[in-house]
């Protein structure tokens, strides 16, 4: 038996189709971690169907990558930052981050501030939010925190959750607002509560 695997976009896709929502999001695609932009992408089927699309990812070499990848797409924001829920002064190798030390580029800058999604979502003037996909190694829980305290509420939400005690931890954070409707290891999808899933 061959069993092909399943991606976060196709399970997404199906779904939206599935339950007829497809009509009923906004249009654009916050991909915190965004990566190279093409490997392993959550947002790069909706950019190629026109969707806006804020790509945010800590490491430079990425955010050249995503850049050279969109050229011509206006709608496609590339942006290097390293997110937290707070700005502040992080020394990497200090504070024991080590899930950010896994490239060259980190050592390198082992000094760097931290941003907000929500400061990075009001700099350019991003309102509404369809889907939001949140995968940076460990720090998930502080980007939701930030979303919901700043209430950024995207209609669909993907969160990676490399434990299974940080998927609990999502879920209770999210609670008020939305319902988990599946996953795909390590991923776990949301929906607002107040789309009809």
């Amino acid at each position: 038996m061959i069993v092909e695997r399943v991606f976060e976009t196709e399970w997404l896709l199906y779904h939206i189709h599935k339950h007829k929502l497809y009509n009923k999001l906004h249009r654009t695609f916050v991909d915190v971690g965004a990566g190279d932009g093409r490997h392993c992408s959550n947002s790069l089927a909706f950019i190629e169907i026109g969707w806006e699309a804020v790509l945010i990812d800590g490491l430079q070499m990425n955010i050249n990558k995503c850049s050279k990848l969109h050229i011509g797409r206006p709608f496609v924001k590339c942006i290097q930052a390293v997110l937290s829920d707070k700005e502040e002064q992080v020394n990497f190798e200090l504070d024991n981050r080590f899930w950010a030390l896994s490239s060259v580029d980190y050592v390198k800058q082992a000094n760097v501030t931290t941003v907000t999604l929500s400061s990075i979502l009001r700099r350019y003037k991003v309102n509404k939010i369809g889907i939001a996909s949140i995968d940076i190694e460990g720090q998930e829980t502080k980007i939701l925190e930030d979303m919901i305290n700043n209430n950024i509420l995207p209609q669909i939400l993907i969160v990676e959750a490399n434990e299974p005690w940080m998927a609990q931890e999502h879920k209770e954070l999210l609670r008020d607002s939305y319902k988990l409707v599946g996953g795909i290891q390590p991923n776990s999808f949301y929906v607002r509560k107040d789309l009809k899933w």
